[in-house]
C-alpha cells in the first residue's frame, strides 16, 4: 500500500459518477434514497510482487471498513453489498475483466453493478491474536501486461445506523512508476499532490506511467480539482 486519503461527502464536497451513486442506492438501499453521504477513498497500491507471471487477478479486502471496531479474538460476518466499475474514460473502459471460468457462490466482484458478497473477519486458529480476512471472493481480473488498472469499487455497511457507504477510487500499480512514487512520498498535503497532477508537467508525467489520463481526471473531478 504507497497511500490512502480517506474523507467523507459530509466534511468536504466530493463527486463521483452518477451512474455510480445510482446503482448502489437501487441496490442497497430498499427506500432507494437520490443521494446519501459517503465515505470516498483514494487508495494506490502497488500489486506487482502480488501477481502470479500472466494472472491478472486480486481480491478486494473491505474489511477493515467494514468491521473498524472488531477486536482480536473476535469473529464478525455480514453480507455486504459490493461491486465494481470501470473508469469514465474511453480508454480505460472494459478495463476490468469478467473471470475466464465461471467462479464458485459469489467469488468474482460484479462489475458495473452492486450485489451482495460475504464479508468476514475472524482469529487464525493457530493463533488468536492474528485476525483474517475472509471468504476468497470479491475477485478483480485484469490484463497483467498493463502499467496499471483504476476502477471505482463500493461496499455498504447496513448494520450502521444510519448505513455506512464506502466508494473508493482505486489506483493498482503493475509496473514501478517512479515519478508517482516520488511524488506520494515529498507532497505533503492532498492538495500539493492535486495541484502536481494538474500541471501539464505533472499530468504528463504520470499518464504516462499509468498508461493514460483516466485516473487522473477520475481523481482530480472526486475532489473538484478538474
Amino acid at each position: 500500500m504507497l497511500g490512502i486519503v480517506h474523507t467523507s461527502s459530509s466534511t468536504i464536497p466530493v463527486k463521483i459518477p452518477e451512474r455510480i451513486k445510482a446503482a448502489v442506492s437501487s441496490q442497497a438501499f430498499s427506500d432507494n434514497p437520490k443521494d446519501f453521504r459517503f465515505d470516498l477513498c483514494w487508495v494506490v497500491s502497488d500489486v506487482s510482487s502480488i501477481l502470479k507471471k500472466g494472472v491478472g487477478s486480486v481480491n478486494l479486502v473491505h474489511h477493515a471498513w467494514v468491521f473498524d471496531d472488531i477486536m482480536p479474538g473476535q469473529r464478525r460476518f455480514m453480507q455486504v453489498p459490493v461491486g465494481v466499475f470501470n473508469l469514465d474514460d474511453q480508454k480505460w473502459l472494459g478495463r476490468l475483466l469478467p473471470a475466464e471460468k465461471a467462479g464458485k457462490g459469489d467469488r468474482d466482484a460484479p462489475i458495473e453493478s452492486v450485489s451482495n458478497m460475504r464479508v468476514s473477519v475472524h482469529a487464525d486458529k493457530r493463533n488468536k491474536w492474528v485476525m483474517c480476512c475472509s471468504p476468497n471472493n470479491a475477485r478483480i481480473h485484469f490484463d497483467s501486461a498493463l502499467p496499471a488498472i483504476a476502477f471505482w469499487s463500493t461496499a455498504v455497511n447496513h448494520e450502521a445506523k444510519p448505513p455506512k457507504v464506502l466508494i473508493q477510487l482505486n489506483w493498482m500499480l503493475l509496473g514501478r512508476p517512479s515519478k508517482l512514487y516520488s511524488q506520494l512520498q515529498s507532497c505533503q498535503t492532498l492538495g500539493a499532490l492535486l495541484n502536481y497532477m494538474a500541471t501539464p508537467e505533472g499530468r504528463a508525467e504520470i499518464s504516462t506511467e499509468l498508461g493514460g489520463e483516466g485516473p487522473i481526471n477520475a481523481l482530480l473531478n472526486a475532489f473538484g480539482a478538474l
